[in-house]
């Protein structure tokens, strides 16, 4: 009785605690980032994609290659068997009515079993050598992940700015929105007193509606975004998380080129000509140890005895390679080719950066003297709207006219907002192509 009530009371503690951790699970899953910077966004997006995760693996692979050279320059042990069939052995009977004494008689089956030893003593540095090469290459393919996590960045610079310009429009409707419904409070007063024809109160409220609509689109768009960059970087965001851009130097201040793949250009020169020492060690002289002790059948070591026999040698072998008809030197020629291959591809990719460089100021300079002229043109356009709400006030112009001009400083608004988001993105985008630091 007692065993089941423990049990029991077993079984519901499990079943609160999974409870509750499920619970604190939820909870802190529906936990979402009230703001947002574009840092913050890098540093969540490289925590996602699968390619920058192969930097931890390359590491390992480095590691078990370099234990796996180690290994290979160790004393190695070897049990071998052989066996075989001959057509033909050494024969050697005495000559009839010869005194001599000596007769080899050896069988067609010969087998051995045995142990067999070999130590590489002097490798002419081909250890070293391969260890270097490997660690270079290494080298590289950690670089290249660094690099593949550097253009992650313009992914996020993307939806970052989409997102600002769509809620930039967004309250662009909301003013204009704002005034209309004023303008239709004013209509109504006027029809409801017969000095305005319902007509033009309609036209008005047409409007209205399709500021609505168009907001309403607006709105669909901005949490569609909002949801794509919760998908790429596996983070909630508040509907009214707040984004929050680096501090950026003027425009025309140009950044300095420090981008990953300068040193993915030098740590591949540099794999490239580690090769060379290997070259030079296949041209090195190696000594080599050897032993080898087991039973064979008949004696291997003894032609006289053709009986099992218990059987050791040792010895040692010395190789060197005194002439390659110039292979060494025609592969580091090859080498060298490569290496001036990836020079030229890194004065490539350093030449089209600075090319950048005129069309980029000229557009900065570009995009300012259109929102200068964007805000003027505002002012304007708010100043004629004011005057024709007074003069829709005093029924001097129609409500087409007044909704005419209502479109009119929406636009310009609009074209403001578009050109800042512009001037942001393209400052975003240069800096992250020379790789300036956000």
């Amino acid at each position: 009785m007692i065993n089941n009530i423990i049990v029991r009371l077993s079984i519901w503690s499990t079943l609160l605690l999974a409870f509750f951790w499920q619970a604190s699970t939820v909870s802190a899953q529906e936990v979402s980032l009230e703001q947002l910077s574009l840092s913050s966004a890098y540093e969540y997006l490289e925590g996602r994609y699968p390619a920058l995760q192969n930097e931890d693996l390359w590491r390992r692979i480095l590691a078990e290659q370099s234990a796996k050279i180690q290994a290979e320059s160790k004393p190695s042990l070897y049990w071998k068997t052989d066996a075989r069939l001959q057509s033909e052995s050494i024969q050697l009977e005495q000559p009839e009515g010869s005194t001599f004494p000596l007769e080899i008689n050896q069988p067609l089956v010969t087998a051995q079993t045995y142990l067999e030893g070999n130590y590489l003593l002097l490798d002419g540095g081909l250890e070293d050598a391969r260890q270097t090469a490997l660690a270079a290459e290494t080298a590289v393919q950690l670089q290249q992940v660094e690099v593949d996590r550097f253009q992650l960045q313009e992914r996020v610079n993307q939806l970052f700015l989409r997102f600002s310009s769509l809620r930039s429009q967004a309250a662009l409707f909301e003013f204009s929105l704002t005034d209309i419904t004023s303008r239709i409070e004013q209509a109504q007063a006027a029809v409801d007193n017969g000095v305005l024809l319902p007509s033009e109160l309609s036209k008005l409220q047409v409007r209205e509606k399709e500021l609505l609509a168009q907001q309403s689109s607006i709105e669909y768009q901005i949490e569609g975004t909002r949801k794509s960059l919760e998908d790429l970087l596996g983070v909630a965001l508040n509907p009214e998380v707040e984004l929050v851009y680096p501090t950026l130097p003027d425009a025309l201040a140009l950044p300095t080129i420090d981008r990953p793949e300068h040193e993915l250009f030098r740590r591949q020169q540099t794999a490239i000509l580690a090769q060379e020492a290997l070259i030079d060690v296949d041209k090195r002289p190696k000594l080599n140890l050897f032993a080898q002790a087991g039973v064979g059948y008949p004696n291997p070591l003894n032609l006289l005895d053709s009986d099992p026999a218990p059987y050791a040698l040792v010895g040692a072998g010395l190789s060197w390679k005194l002439l390659d008809w110039k292979k060494s030197e025609r592969e580091k020629e090859i080498l060298t080719l490569q290496a001036l291959q990836v020079q030229n591809q890194q004065a490539t990719f350093d030449f089209n950066l600075q090319q950048q460089e005129a069309n980029y100021r000229a557009e900065i300079q570009r995009l300012r003297a259109q929102m200068q002229s964007d805000q003027e043109i505002i002012e304007l356009r708010a100043i004629i709207l004011e005057q024709s709400a007074a003069q829709l006030e005093e029924g001097v112009i129609t409500t087409a006219e007044y909704l005419s001009q209502s479109t009119a400083e929406l636009s310009a608004r609009q074209q403001l907002n578009i050109h800042e988001i512009q001037l942001l993105q393209l400052q975003l985008n240069f800096w992250n192509t020379r790789g300036g630091q956000q």
